[in-house]
């Protein structure tokens, strides 16, 4: 199984963690505990598997604005040819 692309940093993941009410801590660019338990009780709440795994359910729920036009440009591209 190959495992997904993340487009987003660790610390963006955090601060949006942090943002809707998921304490990760402080974004430093480590994933540590702190962050894996937000992740994962953030994927919970969302009704989501509680992997722990930046996947695309949960970049959808965590990065919805980000992820609508990633998946319209996407689809623009696949129907055109053209690389944006």
């Amino acid at each position: 199984m190959a495992q997904e692309r993340v487009p987003y940093s660790v610390v963006e993941i955090q601060k949006a963690l942090n943002q809707a009410g998921f304490g990760s801590g402080n974004p430093d660019s480590v994933w540590g505990k702190k962050s894996a338990a937000a992740l994962k009780a953030f994927q919970r709440a969302r009704g989501l598997d509680a992997s722990g795994r930046m996947d695309a359910a949960t970049m959808a729920k965590l990065f919805p604005i980000q992820e609508a036009i990633r998946r319209k440009v996407e689809a623009a591209r696949d129907t055109d040819g053209v690389t944006p």
